[in-house]
């Protein structure tokens, strides 16, 4: 289980809700109401995320184990999802 505390509170903030958006982005919803868009793209060149290439697998991103995963192999961490997403207000 990953733990992903907000500004240096007890408070532990998870994904509870992903959409896969165009062009292999994210928008993740997280326990303290903020809703973030996570680029996948990055990752796409290590063997491991090869698989979220398939645009079909890549849209069947789900919470779980409090990260987005799309199987028991594939995840990104929670604490990469929320610092280095960006508020669906914010520009990229």
């Amino acid at each position: 289980m990953h733990s992903l505390y907000y500004k240096n509170s007890k408070e532990v903030i998870t994904p509870i809700k992903v959409e896969a958006l165009d062009d292999y982005v994210l928008r993740v919803l997280f326990s303290n109401s903020e809703v973030k868009k996570f680029d996948v793209k990055p990752y796409l060149q290590y063997k491991m995320f090869a698989p979220l290439k398939d645009k079909t697998f890549f849209a069947q991103a789900t919470t779980n184990l409090d990260t987005v995963c799309w199987n028991e192999k594939i995840d990104i961490d929670p604490e990469d999802l929320y610092w280095n997403g960006f508020l669906e207000t914010e520009q990229k």
